[in-house]
């Protein structure tokens, strides 16, 4: 097993990157690999982050096609929808991203509804679409229905947020839990 295989390489925006609610914590923002609440540093694994707060799908999918580094690595793609991009333009640079690799051990993770007693439209319509059709193109590189309603149930209690859509401490141990069982069930 090579040192690339021990790595997991994380792209997406301020979910992948955890970043860090209220304003007395936002420090940890500057060196997120140091903190020890966020979800990917409770996976026992070398880390290479490449969230970025507010990054487009589409800026996601042109830093992976040039990054050539960490194309082997388990890699784990932590993304919501943004303003302005459509199911079919986020499934398609999503498809083209993952394209890129050359690892099968890809997890692509759904999108995670705001935190709001009455759901917006994207988190009531559009994300669901979005996760079908991953589930549809990536049959092997997602959670499935199952592992899906539960981190999503998991994550609908107020207590697991820090915002409408970070979550705190409590949510990304929830976080590591899911992606951790994954990552186990299939051998990555």
């Amino acid at each position: 097993m090579s040192s690339n295989e021990k790595t997991i390489a994380i792209h997406g925006d301020s979910t992948a990157i955890a970043s860090r609610i209220p304003y007395s914590e936002k420090i940890w923002n500057t060196v997120p690999l140091r903190d020890p609440t966020r979800w990917f540093n409770k996976l026992g694994r070398k880390i290479h982050n490449d969230g970025v707060a507010g990054q487009s799908i589409l800026e996601l999918r042109d830093k992976m096609l040039a990054d050539t580094e960490h194309r082997a690595n388990t890699t784990i793609i932590y993304d919501r929808m943004n303003d302005g991009e459509t199911p079919a333009m986020y499934v398609d640079a999503l498809e083209k991203s993952v394209a890129t690799l050359q690892t099968k051990c890809v997890l692509i993770l759904p999108q995670i509804p705001n935190h709001r007693e009455r759901l917006d439209v994207d988190s009531r319509f559009v994300m669901p679409l979005i996760d079908a059709e991953v589930r549809r193109r990536f049959p092997a590189n997602t959670l499935n229905e199952q592992e899906q309603r539960s981190l999503v149930r998991e994550l609908s209690d107020p207590a697991t947020r820090a915002d409408d859509i970070h979550r705190n401490a409590a949510g990304q141990a929830i976080e590591a839990r899911h992606i951790a069982a994954w990552l186990k069930r299939t051998g990555c």
